[in-house]
């Protein structure tokens, strides 16, 4: 298959490098910045294009990836589905659910596959950690916290900086730890939400999350635009039977059991967890979703979740109160 690539800054060139790595084409580039469509192009053989929605209309072109900035993923995503191409789009999904619905509604419309990154799921140590929740091991999960960020992202134009645009660190990194909490333990019935917001002197957002996930445990979720390094993920699970945590500054995953003293207990999980590149996988699930004929896959479903869950963490943040998710979640 042949494959466009519509955003040519770090986000695209990864995901050409990563079709390129399942076996497609990289036939076009396209970018507003001439500049970067061409530096990637030159990169991949490909077509340099600023006007993308050109790629939409050729017959040469069957996947677009969208790694636009967030405001424009669900529009472009539902022109280039409705021209018959299957889509991988970056996460946020969309800046507002409506927007995410009319482009789902499109793909299924046109019975061609939308898939919405989750690549997030597949770092090795959170899927680690999925998995000896999952073995029930460390019992009845009470408790979960997750720091998740780095320092204030760029993008093209510093359109990070404009919060409508982007929401902030509340809405752009909080999606990924709403999608990863729901995928592990279940919907989420509840979220309370503060962020910084920051504009003066210089750019700056923290934001908090409080949720409690239906007959599951309560969360406290950290994303940061502050931090004056690079990026860094920690993570702790705590149930009644042990607690498992994790640091990417530190390394590998620890584990703790509530045993005996005198009992031993390995430290570590497995090294073999830091196999597949996350992105690898994630196309991995788009392509099996094309293979499979589904118009739109679990990931899209859970994407466009996310997506109204981080509209009621920026509500929460606005109002001060706790929002409701079965009741904000349609609105």
């Amino acid at each position: 298959m042949n494959v466009a690539i519509v955003g040519c800054g770090t986000l695209g060139t990864l995901h050409a490098q990563t079709a390129r790595a399942c076996g497609l084409r990289v036939l076009a580039c396209g970018d507003t910045s001439r500049p970067r469509a061409k530096a990637l192009a030159k990169t991949h053989r490909a077509d340099a294009v600023t006007e993308v929605d050109s790629l939409f209309a050729r017959d040469d072109v069957d996947v677009v990836v969208i790694a636009t900035p967030t405001p424009s993923h669900a529009a472009l995503a539902t022109v280039a589905v409705r021209a018959g191409k299957h889509v991988f789009c970056e996460a946020p999904f969309a800046r507002t659910s409506a927007e995410g619905r009319k482009a789902a509604a499109a793909a299924r419309k046109a019975n061609v596959t939308l898939h919405v990154s989750v690549a997030s799921r597949y770092l090795p140590e959170l899927a680690a950690i999925e998995e000896q929740v999952a073995s029930g091991q460390f019992g009845e999960i009470g408790f979960v916290k997750i720091v998740w960020g780095g320092a204030f992202p760029k993008g093209a134009a510093n359109w990070y900086r404009d919060y409508e645009q982007s929401g902030g660190a509340a809405f752009d990194l909080l999606i990924h730890e709403f999608d990863w909490i729901e995928h592990v333990f279940g919907p989420i019935e509840s979220v309370f939400c503060q962020n910084l917001l920051r504009r003066k002197p210089v750019p700056l957002d923290y934001a908090m999350a409080t949720v409690k996930v239906k007959n599951g445990p309560i969360a406290q979720l950290i994303a940061s635009w502050a931090h004056t390094g690079g990026y860094r993920v920690k993570t702790e699970v705590c149930g009644d039977k042990g607690m498992i945590a994790f640091d990417s500054e530190d390394g590998p995953v620890a584990v703790s059991t509530r045993k005996s003293a005198s009992a031993h207990v390995s430290p570590y999980l497995p090294e073999r967890l830091v196999s597949e590149s996350p992105h690898l996988k994630d196309w991995k699930c788009f392509l099996k979703g094309i293979a499979s004929g589904h118009p739109d896959s679990l990931a899209t479903n859970a994407a466009l979740r996310a997506v109204r869950i981080a509209e009621l963490a920026l509500r929460s943040a606005k109002s001060g109160k706790q929002m409701t998710v079965s009741d904000g979640a349609n609105s």
